[in-house]
């Protein structure tokens, strides 16, 4: 029958099981006339496409049947940071004369979509690999209200009014040096030999915890055509 799924030719809106997940796979193949290709040993290819670290290969294992404490069954490395999977890899589905799965690298680099600071705040891009960090800070400051920061941090991000204001109003964002600064004071991260803040190992502790969701922000999905108001409604 039909999966928990529906039939939402967008996907599923509830958790399958592995067996429910196969026949969907094989009947959106054979919904769209998708028939076995002879270069691929007469089988249907499948791939996984989305972000680094949000589950392509642990999905591919559930779908081989295979778990970490099982012997003699092919599975794919799995990791808790971006970037694990390399190379573009074909696999069979035991069972399944009809399938293979392909799983391949998420780690991609967009040229004009996503600006560095967004692929690093997103957990797209490594952190180790962050190079310069003020514009993801930068972002960070953007996103998440000087209060949040104050109280997560257990510190008071000094308040600079713009040049010309009269310093009364809501206090404007703080800027990614303010915030950095402000941390390397309290925390006494000072770098070695020159007594200056150590700005980049401050900025690495607060992307992961951005990252990590220590520094909460939450958002509304866009919404598709057709769509205004069904995200409020439900």
């Amino acid at each position: 029958g039909e999966p928990r799924g529906g039939a939402d030719p967008r996907g599923v809106k509830a958790l399958l099981t592995r067996e429910e997940l196969l026949s969907y796979l094989k009947k959106t193949a054979a919904d769209a006339g998708i028939e076995p290709n002879p270069r691929y040993d007469s089988r249907v290819q499948y791939g996984t496409v989305g972000f680094p670290n949000v589950g392509k290969s642990s999905l591919i294992n559930v779908l081989l049947g295979s778990a970490t404490s099982q012997h003699n069954v092919h599975r794919v490395g799995v990791a808790s940071q971006p970037g694990k999977t390399k190379h573009f890899q074909t696999l069979r589905v035991p069972g399944e004369a009809s399938m293979m799965l392909c799983d391949c690298p998420g780690l991609v680099f967009p040229s004009f979509v996503s600006s560095t600071a967004d692929m690093i705040a997103a957990g797209v891009y490594p952190i180790a690999q962050m190079r310069d960090h003020w514009p993801v800070v930068g972002l960070i400051c953007q996103r998440i209200p000087r209060p949040v920061l104050n109280a997560s941090y257990g510190f008071k991000i000094p308040v600079v009014y713009p040049e010309g204001s009269d310093g009364t109003g809501p206090p404007p964002k703080p800027t990614a040096e303010e915030l950095l600064t402000t941390y390397c004071v309290a925390r006494s991260v000072i770098a070695a030999g020159s007594g200056v803040p150590d700005w980049q190992r401050a900025a690495r502790v607060v992307v992961k915890d951005y990252v990590a969701g220590k520094l909460l922000y939450c958002h509304a999905p866009p919404a598709m055509e057709g769509e205004e108001g069904e995200f409020e409604a439900e």
